[in-house]
């Protein structure tokens, strides 16, 4: 369950207040995956981190959790959209175009024997 470092440091964070509890991470009907385990972590650490009881909230800019939440989002769609346009681009480059245009050339009728 906490296998990745970084799973490790959010539970230690979202769990570091005293109201917080991480046995409910055993409990077995609270998660049915891997990711929402994952999904429920990261959120608990945003609103330690980004709540206004938390220490080092003046830190980070005085943000609220849903601030963070939608920039991050933000952040991460762009990321993907980055990384797929650069994935993309990098396919198109390996590819000789005649090879493409060959193999996507639709047989004829007759070659069909129609």
């Amino acid at each position: 369950m906490l296998s990745v470092p970084l799973m490790v440091g959010l539970a230690r964070v979202a769990y570091a207040r005293g109201d917080a509890d991480p046995s409910e991470l055993l409990e077995p009907d609270t998660f049915r995956s891997r990711t929402d385990i994952e999904s429920h972590l990261y959120d608990a650490f945003l609103d330690a981190v980004y709540s206004s009881s938390y220490d080092l909230q003046a830190a980070h800019g005085g943000w609220s959790p849903q601030q963070a939440r939608a920039w991050i989002g933000f952040l991460a769609a762009r990321m993907k959209a980055v990384n797929e346009q650069r994935d993309l681009a990098g396919r198109r480059a390996l590819v000789p175009v005649g090879s493409v245009q060959h193999s996507l050339r639709l047989p004829r009728a007759q070659e069909l024997g129609l």
